[in-house]
Protein backbone atom coordinates (compact mmCIF):
# COMPACT_ATOMS: atom_id res chain seq x y z
CA UNK A 1 0.00 0.00 0.00
CA UNK A 2 1.42 3.48 -1.19
CA UNK A 3 1.81 6.06 1.48
CA UNK A 4 1.50 9.65 0.41
CA UNK A 5 4.09 11.19 2.15
CA UNK A 6 3.35 14.95 1.77
CA UNK A 7 -0.11 14.34 3.29
CA UNK A 8 1.35 12.28 6.43
CA UNK A 9 4.04 15.30 6.73
CA UNK A 10 1.33 17.90 6.37
CA UNK A 11 -0.68 16.63 8.97
CA UNK A 12 2.37 16.13 11.04
CA UNK A 13 2.99 20.09 10.88
CA UNK A 14 -1.02 20.41 11.62
CA UNK A 15 -0.50 18.30 15.18
CA UNK A 16 2.41 20.16 15.71
CA UNK A 17 0.84 23.80 15.06
CA UNK A 18 -2.13 22.86 17.45
CA UNK A 19 0.18 21.23 20.21
CA UNK A 20 2.51 24.14 20.23
CA UNK A 21 -0.87 26.87 20.39
CA UNK A 22 -2.19 24.62 23.33
CA UNK A 23 0.90 25.10 25.51
CA UNK A 24 1.08 29.00 24.43
CA UNK A 25 -2.61 29.05 25.21
CA UNK A 26 -1.85 27.78 28.91
CA UNK A 27 1.00 29.99 28.97
CA UNK A 28 -1.33 32.98 28.05
CA UNK A 29 -3.45 32.08 31.01
CA UNK A 30 -0.57 31.46 33.45
CA UNK A 31 1.25 34.93 33.00
CA UNK A 32 -1.82 37.32 32.10
CA UNK A 33 -5.03 36.09 34.00
CA UNK A 34 -2.97 36.44 37.58
CA UNK A 35 -2.43 40.38 36.47
CA UNK A 36 -5.71 40.70 35.94
CA UNK A 37 -6.85 38.94 39.18
CA UNK A 38 -4.83 41.49 41.16
CA UNK A 39 -5.39 44.48 39.67
CA UNK A 40 -5.87 47.13 42.07
CA UNK A 41 -9.17 49.10 42.84
CA UNK A 42 -9.94 52.68 42.68
CA UNK A 43 -13.26 54.74 43.68
CA UNK A 44 -13.60 58.55 43.39
CA UNK A 45 -15.73 61.00 45.31
CA UNK A 46 -16.53 64.69 45.24
CA UNK A 47 -17.50 66.52 47.40
CA UNK A 48 -20.96 68.62 48.33
CA UNK A 49 -20.66 71.89 50.34
CA UNK A 50 -22.62 71.85 54.22
CA UNK A 51 -21.80 75.55 54.48
CA UNK A 52 -24.34 78.56 54.56
CA UNK A 53 -23.68 81.98 52.52
CA UNK A 54 -20.56 81.38 51.13
CA UNK A 55 -22.00 79.98 47.75
CA UNK A 56 -18.57 81.37 45.83
CA UNK A 57 -16.01 79.15 47.85
CA UNK A 58 -18.59 76.39 47.81
CA UNK A 59 -18.99 76.40 43.80
CA UNK A 60 -15.29 76.27 44.53
CA UNK A 61 -14.55 73.61 46.52
CA UNK A 62 -17.12 71.16 44.70
CA UNK A 63 -15.41 71.90 41.46
CA UNK A 64 -12.27 71.57 42.86
CA UNK A 65 -12.07 68.77 45.77
CA UNK A 66 -12.23 64.81 45.41
CA UNK A 67 -10.78 61.96 46.85
CA UNK A 68 -9.74 58.56 45.59
CA UNK A 69 -10.01 56.09 47.24
CA UNK A 70 -7.59 52.63 46.60
CA UNK A 71 -6.09 49.69 47.82
CA UNK A 72 -3.12 50.40 45.35
CA UNK A 73 0.08 50.23 46.57
CA UNK A 74 -0.45 49.75 50.13
CA UNK A 75 -1.25 46.79 52.49
CA UNK A 76 -3.03 43.90 53.50
CA UNK A 77 -6.30 45.44 55.16
CA UNK A 78 -5.04 49.31 54.18
CA UNK A 79 -6.41 51.70 52.37
CA UNK A 80 -5.59 54.95 50.94
CA UNK A 81 -7.38 58.28 50.71
CA UNK A 82 -5.78 60.42 48.10
CA UNK A 83 -6.98 64.07 48.48
CA UNK A 84 -6.83 66.50 45.05
CA UNK A 85 -7.43 70.01 44.96
CA UNK A 86 -8.12 70.11 41.08
CA UNK A 87 -8.72 73.68 39.20
CA UNK A 88 -7.43 77.04 39.20
CA UNK A 89 -9.62 78.64 42.10
CA UNK A 90 -7.35 79.98 45.14
CA UNK A 91 -8.43 77.47 47.84
CA UNK A 92 -6.49 75.30 50.45
CA UNK A 93 -7.80 72.13 51.60
CA UNK A 94 -6.30 72.50 55.98
CA UNK A 95 -8.35 69.38 57.64
CA UNK A 96 -9.26 66.52 57.06
CA UNK A 97 -12.40 64.57 59.31
CA UNK A 98 -13.31 60.99 59.22
CA UNK A 99 -16.46 59.81 60.64
CA UNK A 100 -15.24 56.88 61.40
CA UNK A 101 -16.48 53.39 60.49
CA UNK A 102 -14.61 50.81 58.80
CA UNK A 103 -11.43 52.54 59.98
CA UNK A 104 -8.92 50.97 62.58
CA UNK A 105 -6.26 53.84 62.75
CA UNK A 106 -3.98 56.05 60.61
CA UNK A 107 -0.89 54.18 59.78
CA UNK A 108 0.80 56.98 57.76
CA UNK A 109 0.20 60.39 55.93
CA UNK A 110 2.18 60.53 52.40
CA UNK A 111 2.49 64.64 52.32
CA UNK A 112 4.80 66.83 49.74
CA UNK A 113 6.48 69.40 52.59
CA UNK A 114 7.45 72.29 52.28
CA UNK A 115 4.39 72.75 50.04
CA UNK A 116 1.73 70.38 51.41
CA UNK A 117 2.19 69.14 55.32
CA UNK A 118 -0.04 67.74 57.38
CA UNK A 119 0.33 66.30 60.84
CA UNK A 120 -1.48 63.36 62.41
CA UNK A 121 -2.52 64.73 65.69
CA UNK A 122 -5.47 63.11 66.12
CA UNK A 123 -8.49 65.08 68.93
CA UNK A 124 -5.41 68.00 69.17
CA UNK A 125 -6.95 69.30 65.06
CA UNK A 126 -8.45 72.56 66.07
CA UNK A 127 -10.97 72.53 65.62
CA UNK A 128 -11.33 69.01 66.71
CA UNK A 129 -14.77 68.52 64.69
CA UNK A 130 -15.49 69.23 61.05
CA UNK A 131 -16.79 72.98 61.07
CA UNK A 132 -20.20 73.18 60.24
CA UNK A 133 -21.04 69.18 60.86
CA UNK A 134 -23.91 70.05 62.99
CA UNK A 135 -25.78 71.19 59.93
CA UNK A 136 -26.04 68.03 58.51
CA UNK A 137 -28.03 64.56 59.84
CA UNK A 138 -27.00 62.90 61.86
CA UNK A 139 -24.03 65.38 62.67
CA UNK A 140 -20.45 64.85 61.64
CA UNK A 141 -18.39 63.37 64.74
CA UNK A 142 -15.20 62.38 64.41
CA UNK A 143 -15.70 60.33 67.35
CA UNK A 144 -12.12 58.44 66.69
CA UNK A 145 -9.85 61.49 66.95
CA UNK A 146 -9.34 60.09 63.22
CA UNK A 147 -8.06 63.95 61.64
CA UNK A 148 -5.43 65.51 60.16
CA UNK A 149 -4.81 68.97 59.38
CA UNK A 150 -1.98 71.36 57.72
CA UNK A 151 1.24 72.88 59.82
CA UNK A 152 1.10 76.15 60.23
CA UNK A 153 0.71 78.31 58.57
CA UNK A 154 -1.92 76.13 57.01
CA UNK A 155 -2.60 78.42 54.10
CA UNK A 156 0.72 77.64 52.49
CA UNK A 157 0.65 73.95 53.51
CA UNK A 158 -2.58 72.59 53.18
CA UNK A 159 -3.80 71.41 49.52
CA UNK A 160 -3.55 74.16 47.23
CA UNK A 161 -4.59 73.66 43.73
CA UNK A 162 -2.90 71.19 42.07
CA UNK A 163 -1.39 70.18 45.27
CA UNK A 164 -2.40 66.50 46.72
CA UNK A 165 -2.62 64.44 50.08
CA UNK A 166 -2.19 60.75 50.92
CA UNK A 167 -3.93 59.25 53.51
CA UNK A 168 -3.19 55.61 54.69
CA UNK A 169 -5.87 53.75 57.18
CA UNK A 170 -5.38 50.42 58.71
CA UNK A 171 -9.04 48.49 58.32
CA UNK A 172 -10.57 46.80 61.26
CA UNK A 173 -11.77 42.80 61.74
CA UNK A 174 -9.67 42.51 58.28
CA UNK A 175 -11.90 44.45 56.71
CA UNK A 176 -11.15 45.38 52.22
CA UNK A 177 -11.86 48.10 50.31
CA UNK A 178 -15.17 47.34 49.33
CA UNK A 179 -16.15 47.18 53.14
CA UNK A 180 -14.93 50.93 53.03
CA UNK A 181 -16.52 51.85 49.89
CA UNK A 182 -19.82 49.78 51.77
CA UNK A 183 -19.68 52.12 54.49
CA UNK A 184 -19.33 55.45 52.70
CA UNK A 185 -22.42 53.86 50.56
CA UNK A 186 -24.15 53.97 53.84
CA UNK A 187 -23.42 58.15 54.54
CA UNK A 188 -24.26 58.61 57.86
CA UNK A 189 -26.85 55.89 58.55
CA UNK A 190 -25.87 54.85 62.07
CA UNK A 191 -24.84 51.26 60.72
CA UNK A 192 -22.27 50.88 63.86
CA UNK A 193 -18.98 49.89 62.20
CA UNK A 194 -20.05 49.80 58.23
CA UNK A 195 -20.70 53.96 58.19
CA UNK A 196 -18.29 56.18 57.10
CA UNK A 197 -17.98 60.18 55.91
CA UNK A 198 -14.90 62.24 54.94
CA UNK A 199 -15.31 65.97 56.00
CA UNK A 200 -12.72 68.72 54.70
CA UNK A 201 -12.52 72.00 55.97
CA UNK A 202 -11.12 74.58 53.35
CA UNK A 203 -10.04 78.22 53.54
CA UNK A 204 -8.17 80.53 51.35
CA UNK A 205 -10.58 81.18 48.91
CA UNK A 206 -10.93 84.33 46.80
CA UNK A 207 -13.13 86.04 48.96
CA UNK A 208 -11.74 84.83 51.84
CA UNK A 209 -14.01 83.00 53.61
CA UNK A 210 -13.56 79.21 55.01
CA UNK A 211 -16.36 76.29 54.16
CA UNK A 212 -16.60 72.57 54.49
CA UNK A 213 -17.91 69.47 52.11
CA UNK A 214 -18.82 66.05 52.82
CA UNK A 215 -17.70 63.21 50.23
CA UNK A 216 -20.55 62.68 47.86
CA UNK A 217 -21.28 59.07 46.35
CA UNK A 218 -18.07 57.16 45.51
CA UNK A 219 -17.83 55.64 41.86
CA UNK A 220 -15.31 53.27 40.50
CA UNK A 221 -12.61 54.33 38.10
CA UNK A 222 -12.28 52.45 35.37
CA UNK A 223 -8.50 51.86 33.77
CA UNK A 224 -7.99 49.98 31.33
CA UNK A 225 -5.45 47.09 33.20
CA UNK A 226 -1.69 47.07 30.69
CA UNK A 227 -0.85 44.06 29.57
CA UNK A 228 2.27 42.16 30.45
CA UNK A 229 5.00 42.42 28.01
CA UNK A 230 4.93 38.55 28.22
CA UNK A 231 1.78 38.82 26.47
CA UNK A 232 3.22 40.69 23.21
CA UNK A 233 6.20 37.56 22.89
CA UNK A 234 3.14 35.18 23.01
CA UNK A 235 1.27 36.70 20.57
CA UNK A 236 4.53 37.09 18.18
CA UNK A 237 5.02 33.23 18.61
CA UNK A 238 1.71 32.42 17.40
CA UNK A 239 2.19 35.14 14.35
CA UNK A 240 5.40 33.55 13.56
CA UNK A 241 3.75 29.59 13.90
CA UNK A 242 0.85 30.68 11.61
CA UNK A 243 3.22 31.85 8.79
CA UNK A 244 5.30 28.89 9.25
CA UNK A 245 2.53 26.66 9.05
CA UNK A 246 1.46 28.23 6.05
CA UNK A 247 4.84 28.02 4.44
CA UNK A 248 4.88 23.83 4.91
CA UNK A 249 1.70 23.66 3.65
CA UNK A 250 2.68 25.01 0.60
CA UNK A 251 5.60 22.97 0.38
Amino acid sequence: MSVNKRAVRTRFYIFGFRLRSVFLALGFAYLVLPNLATAATTYQAGFDCISSSVTSACNSGEAQFSVLITDENVGPNQAAFIFKNIGTNASSISEIYFDDGALLGIASILDDPPNVDFEDIGDKVSPPDLPDGNAVNPPFDVTQGFATEADNPAPHKGINPGEELTVVFDLVNNFSLSDVIYALLNDGNNDGALDLRIGIHATSFSDDTSASFINGVPSEVIDPVPLPASIFLLLGGLSALGRFRRVRAAC
